[in-house]
């Protein structure tokens, strides 16, 4: 009997409002992967359980380039600004929607999970225990998988087996 295996693959890379993704130059950390997480590490202390978000990793992977504060008590009112915080919003809500579509793959069946544009995203930590069974494939700039290696050593203690990273320029592999 073959064993199907099935993978589920999605680009958490984007820009952080329509227009505004800037090139990475060479051996540089991507800014946008850093303020994503600095995002992400905000939201996950929003006082409302029903839109906190889920990345309790985010704020340990942050080295905080985001332009927001690292609390939400003193991050809400820059947030409220209008526009050019939107990208706060964003975040959060594409995170709660690739979890959700990364639980229903694993749920029907999904042992891989390839992650293009990974930057400091953290599923392959946060769904360890509930789905073991995933391996996970993290896609980004050499620069960026070096310094999200030692940082994730560094919060987990160690980096895990059951992740594999691979750096790649985008623009030219």
């Amino acid at each position: 009997m073959a064993m199907r295996t099935a993978t589920l693959v999605f680009a958490v890379a984007a820009g952080l409002a329509a227009g505004t993704a800037q090139a990475v130059r060479p051996g540089a950390v991507s800014t946008t992967a850093e303020a994503t997480c600095g995002y992400r590490a905000v939201a996950a202390q929003h006082p409302d359980p029903k839109l906190r978000n889920p990345d309790d990793l985010a704020a340990k992977l942050c080295r905080w380039s985001s332009p927001l504060p690292r609390d939400y008590a003193s991050a809400r009112p820059v947030i409220d600004q209008g526009e050019t915080y939107a990208a706060f919003f964003y975040v959060n809500a594409r995170t709660h929607y690739i979890d959700a579509a990364l639980k229903k793959a694993a749920a029907d069946g999904a042992t891989q999970a390839v992650i293009l544009g990974a930057g400091f995203d953290s599923r392959a930590y946060r769904f360890r225990a509930s789905h073991p069974q995933v391996r996970f494939f993290e896609v980004d700039l050499p620069a960026t998988i070096e310094a999200k290696k030692k940082r994730v050593a560094e919060a987990l203690g160690a980096l895990p087996d059951y992740v594999r990273y691979a750096p790649i320029d985008f623009d030219t592999q």
